[in-house]
């Protein structure tokens, strides 16, 4: 059942995805691969996962919601869950680091 969501997050997960939040978007699916390649290790699947982290980090600065599912609420918590589950090492001030700041 892992195999089957792996390469079915790896078909779909292309550059076509726009959104960077957690629900819709690229961080959702970062997440999934992360979490799935964790019960059956793929190599592909963390080559992807690696660089939609890299994708969302290196883009965050245009997110305007602070929402769960589609703002930095849920990249945040999604990204928090990567370091508690060993999926990726690292501070998490250093991820975060281009989060805009302020209200």
């Amino acid at each position: 059942m892992e195999r089957q969501l792996i390469t079915i997050l790896i078909n779909n997960c292309n550059d076509n995805i726009e959104q960077l939040g957690l629900f819709e978007g690229i961080m959702g699916n970062c997440l999934a691969l992360y979490l799935l390649n964790k019960q059956i290790h793929c190599i592909e699947a963390e080559r992807i996962a690696e660089n939609m982290l890299e994708r969302v980090s290196n883009e965050i600065y245009k997110i305007q919601s602070n929402t769960l599912d589609k703002g930095l609420s849920g990249i945040g918590w999604a990204i928090n869950e990567l370091l508690k589950t060993n999926c990726v090492e690292g501070d998490v001030d250093d991820i975060l680091y281009e989060v805009p700041s302020g209200g």
